[in-house]
């Protein structure tokens, strides 16, 4: 199980999703960019001060920053049983679609903060998928098209 807030997650995750560099989140937050980079490498633990000055560059506050920092350091439930693997039978030459016809778009400042919420979804995806080894992506990729697959069965 994971004992500490992985802050330099969090941070990657939301820098990806500002589409900044490392450097461009540090001049936000007013820090050099060498402590910004070790911070997010996980190699220092940040200060108050420092998880503020990061949370106002990500223009969020400080407990709405901590509160995301610490749902994405939620521990993994201990496994009780090694779990079977998934097995997902394809049809070849059939296309899988990506979207529904229900995948209409909303408006307005809903539509932003829907968009910014799928953004944030996404980009952490990419961070973890980046950290796996190759096979585990190939099976986190096969676990989506099997969730894709099965919701297309129930007509979501």
């Amino acid at each position: 199980m994971r004992s500490r807030l992985d802050f330099g997650r969090a941070i990657e995750t939301l820098r990806a999703s500002k589409g900044l560099s490392r450097e461009e989140a540090a001049a936000l937050a007013g820090i050099s960019s060498s402590y910004f980079a070790e911070v997010e490498r996980g190699l220092k633990r940040p200060s108050a001060d420092i998880v503020a000055r990061v949370a106002r560059a990500f223009g969020m506050s400080g407990s709405a920053f901590l509160q995301y920092v610490e749902e994405l350091s939620a521990p993994l439930p201990e496994p009780e049983a090694r779990a079977r693997p998934v097995q997902l039978t394809l049809r070849r030459g059939r296309p899988l679609p990506l979207f529904s016809s229900d995948d209409a778009p909303a408006s307005g400042p809903r539509r932003r903060r829907a968009d910014a919420e799928r953004d944030l979804v996404l980009n952490e995806l990419l961070v973890i998928g980046r950290r796996l080894r190759r096979e585990d992506r190939a099976a986190l990729l096969h676990l989506a098209r099997h969730l894709l697959h099965r919701g297309e069965g129930r007509g979501a």
